[in-house]
Order: C-alpha cells, then structure tokens, then sequence
C-alpha cells in the first residue's frame, strides 16, 4: 500500500478439487462493525430507475435504516425493509461498480474498479463484511428448480485444474481526509495517509481488515437475472 492509502490484493490459484459449480468468486474484506454507509456508483442495466429502487446507478444505503419496520410495510420502500444481515438496500449486490465505499466514525474503505466488479455488504455480530466479486450470478447447479423454472442461471462452472485469478483495488482514507476532500459527485477524492494504514493493518484495538479470503458463496441466491461475467487477470484491469 503507498502513502496515499491505495492497495491492492491479487489471487492467483489453480482449483485442485472435483469440478464445481460457484455463485461468488472473488474476496472478502471483514471490516469493524462502525462501517455502517455504502455508497456506490455503478454501469446501470437500464437508463432510468425509481429513487428508491436497490439497482438505481448511484446511491447511499445504510445498514440500519431510520423509520419503523412495521408490518404490514405501508408506505416504506422495499429498500428500507430492515434485517439483521442488514437493510435490503444495503446488503444487495450491486452490479457493474465503478466505486463502492463502507463508511463510519473511523473513516472510509472504498473499492475502485472498472465497471466489472459485484460488491456485496452483510452485517455479522462481530463484523460487516465486504465482498469484492470477480464472478456474480447463477441459483444452484444445472438441474435445480431455480435453474430450470426461471432461467437465473447455473453460476460458473469451475474445473479441475482451471487458473482463477482476480484482483482488488483498494483506496482508504480518515473520516476528516474524506469529509473535507468531498466533491458533490462523491468521486475519488479522499486521500487516506496514518489512520488507512491502522485500518489495513488491524492497527485499532486489533481489528480493521485482518482478513481475506476467497468467496465460494453456494449458498446465496441472486436478486434477479442479470449478472457480472466473470474476469480473469493476467497482471491486473
């Protein structure tokens, strides 16, 4: 990582196991549970979405959103519909991201990339995850229901002795770096200098990223049909 709070974190592995279907592949960064904003801004599917829709191109979801989770909804979006994993608008995936960022009182963990890449956020009990994903899509395997009743798709066959690569580009930043750097867009602007590194390192009270690991995912199904192809690197995007 430099001075400016930018890294990067590569996988390069060759799959050694029976051949097998995934939904996710890509790695997860476990973040202190402060990281309670997402914000994004993604290639959008279409050219115009409700303001309140999970899919819309740009967008500020919370974790826990404010207002009454009262049954029946009323009025409440389904955006705003609350979980312990999170709201619906803040743990869906977003699709196609150029930026996605996890903010709180510590500062900012924000995923740049190039239009190809999923991100999926969850809350835990003990962390909030990020999931930075190279391959997105697919409901089970060639012959379940959900496969064949409604076409999401099977995922991505992986085979005995594939390569799968992928790459994750990382810019962090203080609360006070990125608040008064801030343009109206919420482009890339923060700068992140001693306190990104206490967050990569784990360097506040032992926590911050302490963990990375590949995302085999078989377990979550997709919010819709669309999907992210999947990417494979040579030396990176």
């Amino acid at each position: 990582m430099d001075d400016a709070g930018q890294a990067a974190f590569a996988y390069d592995f060759t799959y050694g196991g029976k051949d097998v279907w995934v939904r996710e592949l890509g790695l997860q960064f476990d973040l202190p549970l402060a990281f309670q904003t997402l914000e994004w801004d993604r290639r959008a599917d279409f050219t115009d979405y409700p303001d309140d829709h999970i899919g819309r191109p740009r967008g500020t979801a919370q974790a826990h959103p404010a207002g009454p989770q009262s049954v029946p909804p009323g009025t409440r979006p389904m955006a705003l519909d609350d979980h312990g994993w999170g709201s619906n608008d803040f743990r869906s995936a977003k699709r196609n991201i150029y930026t996605a960022s996890l903010s709180g009182d510590w500062g900012r963990v924000q995923v740049v990339s190039d239009g190809t890449q999923t991100v999926r956020c969850a809350l835990t009990p003990h962390e909030v995850t990020l999931k930075v994903l190279d391959f997105y899509g697919g409901s089970g395997g060639p012959q379940e229901w959900s496969v064949q009743g409604f076409h999401y798709g099977a995922g991505w066959l992986i085979k005995t002795g594939e390569r799968v690569r992928g790459l994750v580009r990382l810019k962090l930043a203080e609360k006070s770096e990125y608040w008064a750097g801030e343009d109206d867009g919420g482009g890339d602007s923060g700068r992140g200098g001693a306190g990104g590194l206490g967050l990569l390192r784990g360097g506040r009270g032992d926590h911050g990223l302490v963990r990375a690991q590949r995302a085999e995912d078989q377990t979550r199904r997709p919010s819709g049909p669309g999907r992210s192809s999947p990417r494979r690197y040579s030396r990176g995007p």
